[in-house]
């Protein structure tokens, strides 16, 4: 008797919980059960959106030979696209063709690449028929110009250049261009091993020097195979890592002598 007075007093408190909340309003249940509906949307919305995005993109923008991370604004855009030889690098929004950041000797460079190039280097001497005064330091060379080495009327068939810096590191390389245009409408490169004078489809990194090895020659001339009566032009790039070879600095010219 005692056991089944208990067993119906421990019913008859959840049945009057039960009486308790079917006798609240119907807006306070209405609105209890929207709540745990949203707390629900939020915990799948949460959990789902974190990993399905970052999963898509990366299987839609990897491959094996190359990488491609892309934003698009309007006409403009920002890339890093990564090949087995080639690297390419856009930036975001960079005014190319505005002529306040352009002028005849230099380039005021906008964007995040500009910010990794080198420095454009300049031509401190390009000779080859100097005679009395020089711009070069080589002491085969000064005082007295391209005569002390190539005789009295000076080099029909090659020259001496020297660098300047601009306060590039030491270990920048620098490649060497040349040419017969005044305006620079075609130019070849000087070759890194042979100090002649190549065609672009022959240049390479290996044609990329320092300063010191450029100028520091086992002779004074570090061009090679010209022509004789001719005049030439000579301007450098500089290049110290990915991404970062400068545009052309201001150029020299230097006539050769008639044999």
């Amino acid at each position: 008797m005692k056991r089944n007075h208990s067993k119906t007093s421990q019913n008859s408190e959840p049945r009057a919980l039960n009486s308790l909340l079917f006798a609240l309003s119907p807006e306070l249940r209405t609105w209890s059960h929207k709540i745990r509906i949203l707390f629900v949307c939020l915990i799948i919305t949460t959990t789902f959106g974190l990993f399905i995005p970052k999963l898509s993109w990366a299987e839609d923008l990897d491959s094996t030979n190359y990488k491609i991370k892309d934003v698009v604004i309007g006409n403009s855009g920002e890339g890093d696209q990564t090949g087995t030889n080639q690297r390419l690098l856009i930036s975001v929004g960079d005014n190319f063709n505005d002529d306040r950041f352009v002028s005849t000797n230099y380039n005021l460079g906008t964007g995040v690449a500009y910010n990794w190039m080198a420095t454009a280097p300049s031509i401190k001497c390009f000779e080859t028929a100097t005679e009395g005064s020089t711009s070069c330091d080589d002491a085969d060379v000064n005082p007295d110009g391209m005569v002390m080495l190539c005789g009295e009327s000076g080099c029909y068939d090659k020259a001496r250049f020297e660098l300047d810096n601009e306060n590039n590191p030491s270990d920048t390389l620098y490649s060497i261009q040349i040419t017969t245009s005044a305006t620079w409408t075609n130019w070849n490169y000087i070759d890194g091993a042979t100090f002649l004078v190549e065609t672009p489809s022959n240049h390479d990194i290996d044609d990329y020097l320092t300063e010191s090895l450029w100028e520091d020659t086992l002779s004074s001339f570090n061009v090679y195979g010209l022509e004789s009566g001719t005049q030439y032009y000579l301007r450098a790039t500089a290049l110290n890592g990915d991404f970062t070879e400068s545009d052309p600095g201001p150029s020299l010219t230097a006539i050769t002598s008639e044999p």
